[in-house]
């Protein structure tokens, strides 16, 4: 009886030590856990008269919660510049929640010419097609502003 009661309580030992070190696989490889999700977003902007691409535009990310709580402050905040072909992409970790997503381009003193601002929205959920579970990744691609010159 004694030795059924102690394999049963390395029995319970080695279960729990298994459960707590475990980690999640999808289709037998890791799935990264919350707390270290990515968000990335790439695009072009571009002058919508001319399609000519933009260099130096600035684009600013800013995520917030989801869940309609208020929060005027952002969780977190990035910015990029356009390079010589009009391309930007932003990459930030640390999310383990759904966040919605703003991006805006407005001109800066690199410019030679000035355009509107434009902000596009991003809803981001870690179960829809854009996430890749195994790298723990929101990805979107053509995130693109056609931006208007002002006069």
């Amino acid at each position: 009886m004694i030795k059924t009661f102690t394999r049963l309580l390395a029995l319970i030992a080695l279960a729990t030590a298994t459960l707590s070190c475990s980690k999640a696989f999808i289709n037998g490889e890791e799935a990264v856990l919350d707390g270290d999700l990515t968000i990335v977003v790439s695009g072009v902007a571009s002058d919508v008269a001319t399609n000519t691409p933009l260099t130096g535009i600035k684009v600013t990310f800013a995520a917030y919660p989801s869940d309609n709580s208020l929060s005027v402050l952002p969780l977190a905040t990035k910015t990029v510049y356009t390079d010589s072909n009009g391309v930007y992409a932003v990459e930030v970790t640390g999310f383990s929640e759904n966040v919605t997503c703003t991006l805006t381009a407005e001109s800066t003193d690199q410019n030679d010419t000035r355009y509107e601002t434009m902000t596009n929205k991003i809803i981001v959920s870690w179960n829809g097609n854009s996430f890749d579970p195994i790298r723990g990744r929101f990805v979107v691609n053509n995130c693109n502003f056609q931006m208007k010159e002002t006069r």
